[in-house]
């Protein structure tokens, strides 16, 4: 509902066509695929790196949670996060992303990486 109220609000003020508001509310978070998750630690970092497949007809920004789980899939370290920033995936496009965890502690037996929200980011 809010990825419907915030592209309705953008195509009326203009800084969205009214094909690509169509488009943009047809995007949700089942149309961003996560994949090729891994984990790799370098000294006191753990690294949480995959790519983000967008599979909507339209570019729109990406907010990923990253959680660090023990055996029992309770988080021990979390991260929420826009790997592309302000910028947009490309339709159809993929972009990778690299999460940086310091001084975690023991004990992670599990990476989780989900989809939280999609959102179009006007050019600027």
């Amino acid at each position: 509902m809010r990825m419907l109220c915030t592209a309705a609000l953008l195509a009326t003020l203009g800084a969205i066509p009214a094909t690509a508001q169509a488009q943009l509310s047809a995007c949700r978070v089942p149309d961003i695929a996560v994949e090729k998750v891994s984990r790799r630690v370098d000294g006191s970092v753990t690294h949480v790196s995959g790519v983000l497949v967008n599979k909507c007809p339209q570019a729109v920004g990406v907010h990923i949670r990253v959680a660090l789980n023990d055996a029992t899939d309770s988080a021990l370290m979390v991260q929420d996060t826009w790997p592309a920033s302000v910028k947009n995936i490309p339709a159809k496009g993929s972009f990778p992303f690299d999460s940086a965890f310091r001084n975690v502690p023991p004990g992670v037996a599990k990476v989780e990486v989900r989809v939280l929200e999609v959102k179009f980011w006007p050019v600027r």
